[in-house]
């Protein structure tokens, strides 16, 4: 599974690198997994994750019940 580093995934979330940090910090956000040398990174779930957070109305409803 591909990681990205927080400015990478800023990048493909359409956001500041700050904005992402205040939203993890306020609990607004998802928190980011962490590197062993403490780096915040992301793999496509969790990028996907925020979108739904900061995007829920297009959420598509699952039909598979």
């Amino acid at each position: 599974m591909k990681r990205f580093g927080i400015t990478e995934a800023a990048q493909q979330l359409d956001m500041s690198v700050d904005t992402l940090r205040r939203g993890e910090t306020s609990g607004r956000l998802p928190k980011a997994r962490r590197a062993s040398n403490t780096w915040r990174y992301y793999t496509e779930d969790d990028l996907e994750a925020i979108r739904l957070c900061l995007y829920p109305e297009q959420q598509v409803p699952d039909n598979r019940i």
